[in-house]
């Protein structure tokens, strides 16, 4: 029973907190991310950045204390039949479960790079679509561990033989099954981030 000092607003109140913190610890497709294609071949298929050196650390300005600019991201050796390519960069270490950073797909098979400071917009690169990612918000949004704490972050990059031609407002579920179904080769990167 509700006690009768608790007003409609309370709970409403209570019910935004909750799903902030859900979405702060990991919300939306919790799986690791790691185990999706990791049984591909994929030599040859390698993804690379400027930004930092495999391992090491995410420089501030890809990151929420900095100014949360997308990472400069390079790819080459894309296997036969790549018709498009899917980016998941996520944060294994994040409290709730795995939290879901970055999602893009139908990536144009000819693309073999994505620019610094990508657009926070559904649609980039052509025909490349930025899902919704664990912040709420459409497209990149970078490392932001709590306090006191370093996090392991992961750049996968997926060879697909399809174009997933699918909704801006698929959930990430459906992507990443779609991911797991369709992926001919996987290429990675990982980093770290400490605040």
């Amino acid at each position: 029973m509700i006690p009768p000092h608790v007003t409609t607003r309370h709970i409403a109140a209570l019910a935004g907190l909750m799903l902030i913190a859900a979405t702060a610890c990991g919300g939306g497709d919790s799986r690791e991310v790691a185990g999706i294609a990791a049984d591909t071949d994929s030599s040859g298929f390698e993804l690379t950045t400027r930004a930092f050196a495999e391992g090491r650390r995410i420089p501030a300005r890809h990151t929420c204390d900095g100014d949360d600019r997308s990472i400069p991201l390079s790819w080459s050796g894309a296997p036969d039949g790549t018709e498009s390519f899917a980016l998941l960069f996520d944060d294994p270490d994040a409290p709730g479960g795995t939290f879901k950073h970055w999602i893009i797909f139908d990536i144009p098979p000819a693309t073999t790079e994505l620019s610094e400071s990508i657009n926070k917009v559904e649609r980039v690169a052509g025909s490349a679509i930025q899902l919704l990612n664990d912040f709420g918000k459409r497209g990149y949004g970078g490392p932001c561990p709590p306090e006191g704490e370093t996090h392991k972050y992961q750049l996968f990059l997926f060879a697909m033989d399809t174009r997933l031609q699918i909704p801006a407002s698929s959930s990430q579920g459906r992507v990443l099954d779609l991911i797991e179904e369709h992926a001919l080769a996987r290429a990675g990167i990982s980093a770290t981030y400490g605040r």
